[in-house]
């Protein structure tokens, strides 16, 4: 992850550990045109952060690819959402915002 970098957290969140365990983490080194699982939850979660530090933007999906439209993370950006409805065993994906524009050094971390 990036460090030296501000995040802004917005309407009263709370990032922390959850008491239900601690947080699950995955990192991708290279994007891809498809949808590709990146993390697949071993239990329900409600927050989510991506840290995307390479230079091309990244479209995450947080029910296995089935819609992209969930998440879109430009390039060299965090996003750390509160209140998300990550569900257990189900995939967590990512693919090329723009085909051909490989996203890189992308870490995604759920809790």
């Amino acid at each position: 992850m990036r460090t030296g970098t501000d995040v802004e957290i917005t309407e009263g969140s709370v990032i922390g550990i959850s008491p239900s365990g601690a947080p699950e983490s995955a990192i991708d080194a290279t994007g891809q045109d498809a949808y590709a699982t990146i993390i697949t939850p071993s239990r329900a979660c409600s927050h989510i952060l991506i840290s995307n530090e390479g230079a091309n933007s990244v479209t995450i999906s947080l029910d296995a690819g089935t819609t992209d439209n969930i998440i879109k993370v430009a390039a060299a950006s965090i996003v750390a959402l509160d209140g998300a409805s990550i569900t257990a065993a189900v995939a967590i994906q990512a693919k090329n915002q723009s085909a051909g524009n490989n996203y890189t050094d992308l870490t995604i971390t759920i809790w």
